[in-house]
């Protein structure tokens, strides 16, 4: 299974021998498309053990890809008319995640939690108190709305940390009870403002309202949707159906402005909203392309947030019954949880229009202006002050910048012109995924960002980064139907310290993500502002790299008798230097990598997305008890070109000059061209070739020529510059000796090496062993004494390339 090799006589084993447990016997349940799962059938001693509790039992005997995902309780096992176990004759295990035997609701706590857990995973079943949270389908998103809907039916504020401490119903009953016997007091409910109140901005609109004020008309905070539409459509309720949502959420109505300085949100009344239709149908074969490009321009016009509009539609039509309809968006009035909401009342509005019926949305119990007040009120005294102390603890020490290579160098302002590049990950892969983060308390979001922050500490060569992800911010169910920017940005730090093993590393990301979650109440403009990091125009304070993961949107509906699935389409921005925005689409994944094009080239990042999909697959299907570091990066095609293609160093030498040659061509070209600089002074080819003649000559007359080996002991200075290639003139080769080595490792080297000369200065001559090399000293810098004058550089032996030329120690 994923790989790994799974003797079930040894599951059964170990299983037998737990004292709850009677007779067990263990299968392979192939499911639709490839998938497999370990499922357990086990009779019990007395009462049904919990699945947890076997579990473990086998994790502390076994490796996790040998402990089954899927448990089925039965008073006896089928038997043969021999008395051996009719394995053709088990039950087939319930849907994945509905593994535990069912046992009754017994609390009113119960009861309650059971209702609100349906109500959260979209899903209507009997629950029983032994289900899993988690293995019915919940992620981090969606235990936050079920912390506000445990906040809204009891009255208590639970950590996220406890839902994944305790997954559990009947678990989970137990912390609520124990917090309702307890003082401890969540923040109070949002509620609609009192008439007059003053209508202030949310404090991720502050900041996205100071970053417009100083960057003007850039698509930045574009969010620009594009809806396919095939059938009849119906262009009058489309637009009463736009219309109506504008006036259902003031937020789409409330522009952003400064009065008497301070910046707030200025409600209008609601208003007629223009849906303007472009008919290409006429084009023919050329309609296609043409609304291609009607809706690049679309997504990159900007949409100001201090201006209606806010929510700007255009329906392009291509043909009597082929439609898009595009809606851009300000971020300043939406999020990707408002996508959701905004789809889903599209399809009711639409469909009540076209059948002439009445708007049939309940009112909203709040606006995003209520809750932008109650934010206000909520974040200041002592709770703001505690929040800020977790932040400054978590955050001291952290690098000022993730310094990833780039492909030119960073501007000082960045202009946020970006592209993306798609990313799918494949069903079984996500299971896989899925498998080994359950295996060590981690979702999938975890499993897939801490892969990713590996990824960017290979790349960087930093052991502590940090990554920035977008939390849903919605601490109150009647947020939920909202429209509005609720998102913050929560810093997620890493490090790699003490080389982690691949399961070690995803709990340690667990637990950031966890301890992160407790405290994503403080609104990252306020960080910022509390802690004042290193500031960089070029660059995002704290972190430059954003990761999300996407749950699958919940409440599908379709236009009525239209199909067509919503699509968000690219800006040609990019906030950040990178952002992996990724997207679960029933059991597979898709997104995207968007990038700065200021900094990237399109082939840089589709290897990085190349590097991520191996590494990913490392780690699913690898040892997780393997270090981090030994995971792979590159895939069999990129090893090959890196260590064959790209290290092919061979080559066929075409010509037989040498290297002194090319140097006297130079002189005879340019001789008074400056060929060594050092402190002090300079050396033209002209100087360099007569000083180096002389001490050619020199050479020459000690014995020098092909292959005969030269020691040369001297400092970095101009005499090494002229040594080096009088003993190339002479024919020979030099060898180089380093005058701080160890007088032991010279005596190595001269004894190795056997030169016939020795080449240095009076002043070094103390620190050379003996040898049987002859002497010939230079004086220092600026005199050439000691090498004789005369013909300088006569005729000698022909030099030819296949001559050695040096000798180096490493």
């Amino acid at each position: 299974i994923r790989g790994f090799r799974i003797e079930l006589g040894e599951v059964e084993s170990v299983l037998n021998r737990h004292a709850a447990v009677a007779h067990a016997v263990v299968l392979v349940h192939e499911e639709s498309a490839g998938h497999r799962r370990l499922v357990a059938y086990a009779v019990p001693q007395g009462e049904p053990p919990k699945a947890e509790e076997l579990e473990a039992w086998l994790s502390d005997h076994l490796p996790p890809h040998m402990v089954p995902t899927s448990w089925v309780f039965l008073d006896t096992l089928p038997l043969t008319p021999n008395g051996k176990i009719d394995r053709r004759r088990l039950p087939e295990p319930p849907p994945e995640g509905e593994g535990e035997p069912w046992t009754p609701i017994r609390t009113p706590v119960e009861g309650i939690l059971a209702a609100e857990w349906n109500e959260v995973l979209g899903r209507q079943r009997r629950l029983g108190r032994l289900d899993h949270f988690f293995r019915l389908g919940g992620h981090s998103l969606l235990a936050t709305r079920l912390l506000a809907r445990i906040q809204d039916r009891f009255g208590v504020h639970l950590p996220i940390a406890e839902l994944f401490a305790h997954p559990v119903l009947q678990d989970q009953a137990v912390v609520v009870e124990k917090a309702l016997r307890g003082t401890t007091e969540g923040p109070p409910p949002v509620a609609p403002r009192p008439e007059g109140s003053p209508t202030p901005l949310s404090f991720s609109q502050q900041q996205l309202w100071l970053f417009e004020q100083a960057n003007p008309d850039l698509p930045v905070y574009n969010i620009p949707e594009r809806y396919p539409l095939e059938g009849s459509i119906v262009v009058a309720a489309l637009a009463r159906a736009l219309e109506t949502i504008v006036a259902r959420h003031e937020v789409l109505r409330s522009p952003l402005i400064e009065r008497a300085g301070s910046a707030l949100q200025d409600v209008r009344p609601p208003m007629a909203l223009p849906l303007p239709v472009i008919d290409l149908s006429g084009l023919g074969l050329a309609a296609a392309a043409e609304a291609e490009g009607l809706e690049a321009r679309e997504a990159g016009m900007p949409l100001r947030c201090e201006a209606l509009p806010l929510l700007r539609p255009t329906l392009i039509r291509l043909a009597p019954h082929s439609h898009t309809l595009l809606v851009t968006l300000h971020h300043a009035v939406a999020d990707g949880w408002s996508l959701d909401v905004f789809n889903y009342e599209l399809a009711l509005l639409y469909g009540a229009a076209v059948a002439g019926r009445a708007n049939p949305l309940p009112p909203l119990p709040v606006q995003y202006a209520d809750f932008a007040l109650w934010q206000r009120r909520r974040l200041r005294g002592s709770f703001l002050e505690q929040e800020v102390d977790h932040w400054r603890r978590r955050l001291d020490g952290l690098p000022a910048a993730l310094e990833l290579p780039t492909d030119r160098p960073r501007p000082a302002v960045s202009t946020f012109r970006g592209d993306r590049l798609p990313l799918a990950l494949p069903a079984p892969l996500i299971e896989s995924l899925r498998d080994l983060g359950r295996s060590h308390g981690a979702t999938l979001y975890m499993t897939l960002l801490g892969a990713f922050q590996l990824l960017l500490h290979r790349h960087s060569g930093q052991d502590d980064l940090a990554v920035g992800t977008p939390n849903a911010q919605r601490p109150d169910r009647r947020l939920e139907l909202l429209m509005g920017f609720f998102v913050n940005m929560v810093v997620l730090r890493s490090t790699l310290t003490r080389e982690p093993s691949v399961g070690s590393y995803l709990e340690r990301v667990r637990d950031t993500a966890l301890e992160a979650y407790g405290h994503q109440e403080l609104p990252f403009e306020v960080l910022v502002r509390q802690l004042k990091p290193q500031r960089d125009r070029g660059r995002n304070p704290f972190f430059q790299v954003l990761f999300q993961l996407l749950a699958a949107a919940g409440k599908k509906e379709s236009l009525d008798g239209l199909t067509g699935e919503p699509e968000n389409r690219a800006s040609g921005t990019a906030k950040f230097d990178l952002e992996l925005s990724l997207t679960e689409v029933g059991t597979a994944v898709a997104g995207y990598l968007e990038y700065s094009t200021e900094l990237f080239d399109t082939t840089t990042i589709r290897r990085l997305l190349r590097q991520y999909r191996t590494l990913l697959e490392d780690v699913a299907h690898g040892d997780s008890t393997r270090p981090v570091t030994a995971l792979r990066l590159l895939g069999a095609a990129e090893r090959h070109q890196l260590k064959l293609e790209w290290n092919d160093r061979q080559r066929v030498f075409s010509g037989a000059t040498v290297v002194h040659e090319l140097v006297a061509e130079t002189v005879r070209r340019s001789p008074d061209l400056v060929a060594v600089r050092y402190p002090g002074g300079e050396l033209t080819y002209r100087e360099l070739d007569g000083a180096s003649g002389e001490l050619a000559a020199r050479l020459r007359a000690m014995g020098v020529g092909p292959d005969v080996r030269v020691a040369l002991c001297l400092e970095r200075s101009p005499e090494l510059m002229v040594a080096v290639l009088a003993v190339l003139r002479a024919g020979g080769a030099y060898v180089p000796l380093d005058p701080e080595y160890p007088a032991e490792r010279l005596r190595l080297m001269l004894d190795d090496c056997r030169a016939r000369v020795l080449v240095t200065r009076r002043s070094l001559l103390e620190r050379l062993p003996e040898s049987g090399a002859a002497v010939l000293c230079l004086d220092p810098p600026g005199s050439a004494s000691d090498v004789p004058t005369g013909p300088a550089d006569p005729p000698g032996p022909a030099v030819h390339p296949d001559h050695l030329a040096y000798v180096i120690y490493t």
